[in-house]
């Protein structure tokens, strides 16, 4: 088996972060802040915190400082989510679109770096590589099989 490049991995958060700073100082956002904007447009399949949480690996504490910086700022509202009482459903405003589209012109940017040079075969494959290592790494945190 082929190892995995743990220091691409590491290359490649770190220069997504860099990347991205620009982008949050202009907004005047926290990194986590932008986070939480980009994973609620990216997936409008989740609209809870516990869903950044678990689908990120964000600190709880983490998540809930950047929505509560966010509802304040009024580009998030919070509301009871109608299938469970304890939870809250999260949702984007329209004074949050600015920073949205530039966050997502950055990443639409940032992958086409990382891709370029890949034909577009490659690419796709690359994508279908990713997605089962994603639902492997849900699987992993799931059972977590490697605590003693």
């Amino acid at each position: 088996m082929t190892p995995i490049h743990w220091d691409t991995v590491t290359r490649l958060r770190r220069l997504y972060a860099q990347a991205m700073d620009p982008v949050c100082r202009r907004f005047g956002l926290t990194a986590n802040e932008m986070g939480v904007l980009l994973f609620l447009a990216n997936n409008p399949q989740y609209t809870r915190a516990a869903d950044i949480v678990n689908v990120r690996g964000i600190a709880k504490s983490h998540v809930s400082a950047a929505v509560s910086a966010l509802e304040k700022r009024g580009w998030l509202a919070q509301e009871p989510d109608v299938g469970d009482r304890r939870s809250m459903k999260l949702t984007l405003l329209p004074d949050s679109r600015a920073a949205v589209a530039a966050g997502q012109d950055l990443q639409r940017r940032f992958g086409s770096a990382v891709f370029e040079g890949f034909p577009r075969d490659e690419q796709e494959k690359a994508q279908l590589l990713l997605k089962k290592i994603n639902e492997n790494l849900d699987k992993i945190a799931k059972e977590q099989p490697f605590h003693a």
